[in-house]
């Protein structure tokens, strides 16, 4: 998997997803093994990545997303959505991997707003906030709190409620049902400003965000697809981790 016929393959699938910044392979250490954004592969760790750490320990078929962090390249704040890779036998051989930067979120999110006023939000399913417009910097990669009653109206299928405007998202919050992870559209209006038209607009941002999320289900798919490539030989795998050695 370590070759540059693997790379070309990646950078690829890459051309036809445009809300993702880059696509890797990752051994079952948390090596990057290959990487669509450069060639050759420089040496990067991710094994401290709580996505790995979570795949690495659950044989789950489910893409998960990690936590939004400062990639380590392009220094802004990324979505890594991951799926695992298993060998013929079950065993644990790596992880493929999508990053997204928040900027694709929230420039969506700020040509389909309906006004000043109005925000829009992704969060994972446990109420991590992973991009928001307008951004609030310090409220990224936190949850919101166990006593909104966001939890609530996201466990009744979305809905309306009013918040203090303390930050947290107010007004509609939708689901992607046809996604395999937990991520969740929370679309807010200003009520003062917005009596009258509110829904008819929160309408609008949330069937816009819902668009945005939907690029989730395509990147998921295309990992599966190489995912099922990478994983029918292992050998590949082992080649991979002897080419990384290597390079050390």
């Amino acid at each position: 998997m370590a070759t540059e016929t693997v790379h070309g393959f990646l950078v690829d699938r890459l051309r036809s997803l445009p809300q993702a910044d880059s696509l890797a392979l990752l051994d079952n250490t948390g090596r990057i093994v290959n990487f669509s954004r450069t060639w050759p592969i420089p040496v990067i760790e991710a094994g401290d990545r709580d996505f790995f750490k979570y795949l690495r320990e659950h044989d789950d078929p489910a893409p998960v997303i990690g936590l939004p962090v400062i990639n380590r390249f392009s220094k802004a704040w990324v979505i890594m959505i991951a799926h695992r890779i298993n060998g013929v036998n079950g065993e644990f051989l790596g992880v493929a991997v999508g990053v997204i930067e928040a900027r694709y979120f929230e420039d969506f999110y700020k040509e389909v707003r309906a006004e000043d006023t109005a925000s829009a939000g992704l969060f994972r399913g446990d109420g991590i906030l992973l991009a928001r417009y307008p951004r609030v910097e310090d409220k990224i990669g936190s949850a919101v709190t166990r006593q909104s009653q966001w939890y609530e109206t996201l466990a009744g299928g979305g809905g309306a409620y009013r918040t203090s405007g303390d930050g947290e998202e107010p007004s509609v919050s939708s689901r992607c049902s046809g996604c395999r992870i937990t991520a969740r559209v929370t679309v807010g209006i200003d009520e003062a400003v917005a009596l009258a038209p509110w829904r008819r607009q929160a309408l609008i941002i949330a069937i816009g965000a819902i668009g945005a999320v939907a690029g989730f289900a395509f990147l998921f798919r295309t990992l599966e697809s190489s995912s099922a490539a990478s994983s029918s030989d292992p050998r590949n795998w082992r080649e991979a981790k002897a080419a990384s050695a290597i390079s050390r």
